[in-house]
């Protein structure tokens, strides 16, 4: 059976999987589907339990900027993973979404093990510039844009 021919939700079931290609064209053919709730679900409810799958996962939320409000919870939920790959996807959504209000949040995350990725968005949101978060990143399509 091709990937093409499996449903949403066993599309969700290949994303979280250890295959880096695999789950990468899985999460493609969710986001051509336009089911990127899916993938928001499957975080928010932690059936994605591989590191590979969380910022696989997570990598597809951020794409979409802030044109998927529903993803700023999700990154609350993975600022702290136990994963460091993980966890700096979520900082990184944070750090773009501008959003000083998690800021006491992310003080309380300071003696964490991604303590240095948590100063990183505390500086980018106070700042008030998410450049200081990832320099290299453009954002070329314009979905991080507030408002």
């Amino acid at each position: 059976m091709l990937l093409a021919d499996k449903s949403d939700a066993e599309l969700v079931d290949v994303l979280a999987g250890p295959s880096r290609k695999l789950g990468d064209t899985a999460g493609e053919l969710l986001g051509r589907r336009k089911r990127l709730d899916l993938v928001a679900a499957a975080l928010r409810d932690q059936r994605i339990t591989r590191r590979e799958g969380k910022v696989r996962a997570l990598n597809l939320l951020l794409r979409e900027g802030r044109h998927m409000p529903e993803a700023f919870s999700i990154y609350l939920q993975y600022a702290c993973d136990r994963s460091n790959d993980v966890a700096s996807c979520a900082l990184f959504g944070l750090a773009f979404w501008q959003d000083e209000a998690v800021i006491p949040f992310l003080e309380s995350l300071l003696d964490s093990k991604n303590s240095e990725q948590v100063r990183k968005a505390i500086d980018a949101l106070r700042s008030g510039d998410p450049k200081r978060y990832s320099e290299g990143f453009y954002d070329s399509l314009g979905v991080w844009k507030n408002g």
